[in-house]
């Protein structure tokens, strides 16, 4: 599948990639450049339900801001794996 990059910089995606993750306009998206250039794009849905969990139990130790951001990424990219096995 393959989208276009308008001279502003403005991606478009193919109706079946925004039909499959119900994109509509409007929709905002979280994208991130992976280390091996590869780019990694998820909606952002915005309901406090989604992040319940996300970051798994503490067992009462502190978390940096640096292991939170990474759990997030972790999470984030196992979620889109999945939905890219559908």
């Amino acid at each position: 599948m393959e989208g276009t990059v308008t001279s502003k910089g403005q991606l478009t995606l193919p109706k079946r990639v925004r039909d499959q993750l119900e994109i509509s306009a409007g929709t905002r998206l979280a994208i991130e450049v992976a280390k091996d250039g590869s780019i990694v794009m998820r909606k952002l849905s915005g309901r406090i339900g989604d992040f319940v969990g996300l970051l798994g139990r503490s067992r009462g130790r502190p978390r940096t801001t640096g292991q939170m951001n990474e759990a997030v990424k972790r999470a984030a990219v196992a979620r889109y794996r999945r939905s890219s096995r559908k």
